[in-house]
């Protein structure tokens, strides 16, 4: 941004050109413009954009703010802050309120139209202008998961395929995973295994899980679905992890989950074994199976299972000072 003011503000670049030179989707420069009034592009006679180079600064430094993880308010006024410093005379600065509550129903009716057509550039185009105009944890929870939940009701009512659930949920979890990476998991102080348990398939709440915590400072290994527990107890032996994560979302997983607990504490009697902790959508809707498990209860969803670990890895910490003390 230091060199802002050395590009020329002749709008002279169409659309097309803007999205070459950026590498930025139209539909995620123009959902800043619509959301944050950055860029501001010149109209034509007939209302079409042109842009200046020092549109295409910005919107070229945006992408490198929100691609570090800046969320993309907070990068517009950092980019307006600039802007006015740099003027004679203090630009308008454009509002910077979140998205209302239209806008995301929107998104996911778009989102669930793209799914019952097997339309995968309009469900890209979707997710773009989601993540242009929304942080990742409300993209997680406010558009992909009711999406998902409604898909999920609709199969259940007759009214999709079960291949317009399986398109939904294997796009779904390619968005989650590029999230994954992008979050640096291998980046944080205290280090969290996620699993599923052996013969359980369901992924993406897992996924969703450490995509949650992983941009939240822990350091994440991912193991995936449908691990052995005599395999988990190796890795977890190899990597001596602070805690470990359970997936297990369906009836016929409860009792894998219990024999794997019991096989991670045979293989981990100390008082320094890892918090084990567990959660799947079964244990909301059958709530007295939590008593059957002998580990900690991660709550409803990925922002309660961060809190809980939190919680529960300061309360472990807080003890083992007072027993050294």
């Amino acid at each position: 941004m230091d060199d802002l003011f050395d590009h020329q503000t002749v709008p002279e670049y169409n659309t097309r050109a803007v999205e070459k030179l950026t590498g930025v989707p139209a539909d995620t420069f123009r959902a800043w413009e619509r959301r944050y009034g950055l860029p501001a592009p010149a109209r034509t006679a007939g209302n079409h954009r042109l842009y200046s180079e020092r549109d295409i600064a910005i919107i070229t430094w945006l992408k490198k703010m929100t691609d570090d993880g800046v969320s993309i308010s907070r990068a517009v006024s950092m980019a307006q802050r600039r802007l006015d410093e740099g003027s004679a005379t203090p630009t308008p600065r454009p509002s910077t309120m979140p998205p209302n509550g239209s806008d995301l129903l929107r998104l996911q009716r778009a989102l669930i139209d793209a799914f019952v057509g097997f339309d995968s550039q309009y469900a890209n185009m979707i997710m773009e202008e989601a993540l242009a105009l929304y942080d990742v944890e409300r993209v997680c929870f406010e558009l992909i998961q009711p999406v998902l939940i409604e898909l999920g009701s609709r199969w259940e009512r007759g009214e999709i395929c079960v291949a317009v659930e399986h398109f939904g949920t294997s796009f779904c979890m390619r968005k989650l995973s590029a999230l994954f990476n992008a979050s640096l998991p291998e980046v944080g102080d205290t280090t969290v295994v996620t699993s599923g348990v052996a013969g359980e398939t369901h992924e993406l709440g897992l996924m969703l899980v450490s995509v949650i915590l992983s941009r939240s400072g822990f350091r994440v290994i991912y193991l995936g679905t449908d691990l052995p527990g005599s395999e988990l107890v190796e890795a977890v032996r190899s990597i001596k992890p602070e805690a470990i994560v359970l997936s297990a979302p369906t009836v016929q997983s409860v009792d894998t989950l219990r024999q794997t607990i019991d096989t991670l504490r045979e293989a981990n009697p100390t008082n320094h074994a890892p918090l084990i902790g567990y959660g799947g959508y079964v244990f909301e809707q059958q709530p007295e199976l939590r008593d059957t498990v002998d580990a900690t209860y991660l709550g409803k969803d990925a922002r309660s299972a961060r809190q809980v670990l939190r919680q529960e890895l300061r309360s472990r910490g807080e003890r083992m000072v007072l027993a050294r003390s």
